[in-house]
């Protein structure tokens, strides 16, 4: 079946959403899996983690941040990226060991850009100044930005595990067929488990249509009430991971739940915490809600809340 655009409801689209080449994957070498930028190191280190099975998709000791600090700037971004970001740190910091600090004269730093629509980090400390991207089109929500500094503190998308296939259905005739390898599973050589379950609420893991080729879902989860891909904020076993990775002792024995929204949970707010479209999930999962035409944008955020992670 088709799946509509917003167009049936009053709002102008040229393009069905399937169709549109503005929410396709990046298509460009040295982005993979979307959002993994392949610089010098995170290509030498792709090379060497195909070496032996392991099981969690964990980067290797060497490429953490020392002493559990990260140094990062600004360059030219928006005063809504500032925020996302401002809240991203303030969410890692307030559950974890990790501390950022505006950089001074440190050699190794993150220098946060909008490049563009897109949104992409390194795997790990790759030395030097190194690139962070939250663009136009992703990097005004603190949910992104904790997930681009996941990447950049080391962290693989959850699905990359090599015992995902216990937990997930890749439906591989669904996928785009030039982005079938975004879905490779890693034999981490140099990886670090950390024994930790598979983590379906990650904020690390793809969403249910992504790389979609035809609208329909690309990663289906075993089990039926798991939801996946959600970008609010760290779940309890991010922040372990985070912890444990980075030998954050005094906040590994007792962690409570994050607050992953800013906005009330009372119960009256629940109420409106709704749909009002079933093509909603759909239509958030390739980009309208923050899509650069505000039209689109007002519809998704007055009928799509729940999808847009609005409440």
């Amino acid at each position: 079946m088709e799946v509509p655009s917003p167009a049936g409801l009053g709002i102008d689209v040229d393009v069905s959403l399937e169709s549109s080449k503005s929410f396709r994957p990046i298509k460009d070498e040295r982005i993979y899996e979307g959002d993994i930028f392949l610089d010098r190191s995170t290509q030498s280190l792709l090379r060497s983690l195909r070496r032996r099975p392991v099981r969690s998709a964990i980067l290797s000791p060497n490429k953490k941040w020392p002493s559990n600090a990260i140094p990062y700037n600004f360059g030219g971004v928006s005063s809504r990226v500032r925020e996302a970001v401002e809240f991203a740190i303030k969410d890692i910091e307030k559950h974890t060991c990790i501390r950022f600090v505006a950089r001074k004269n440190e050699e190794d730093y993150i220098h946060i850009v909008s490049r563009g629509k897109y949104c992409w980090s390194p795997i790990g400390r790759s030395g030097g100044k190194q690139r962070l991207s939250l663009g136009k089109g992703c990097g005004d929500r603190k949910g992104t930005a904790i997930h681009e500094f996941m990447h950049a503190l080391g962290f693989f998308h959850e699905q990359s595990r090599l015992d995902r296939d216990n937990y997930v259905t890749i439906n591989w005739n669904n996928i785009d067929k030039d982005q079938q390898f975004n879905f490779q599973k890693y034999n981490h050589g140099e990886a670090d488990p950390l024994d930790l379950p598979y983590d379906y609420g990650s904020i690390m893991h793809y969403r249910k249509y992504a790389f979609t080729g035809n609208g329909f879902p690309t990663v289906v989860p075993k089990n039926k009430w798991a939801t996946i891909g959600q970008r609010k904020g760290l779940s309890k076993i991010d922040i372990k991971k985070i912890n444990k990775f980075y030998n954050c002792s005094a906040y590994t024995t007792a962690i409570t739940s994050p607050k992953t929204t800013a906005k009330p949970t009372d119960p009256p707010v629940r109420r409106h915490c709704r749909n009002r479209n079933m093509y909603c999930q759909r239509w958030a999962s390739v980009g309208y809600c923050l899509h650069r035409n505000m039209r689109y944008r007002k519809y998704m955020q007055m009928s799509c809340r729940k999808s847009c992670n609005l409440c």
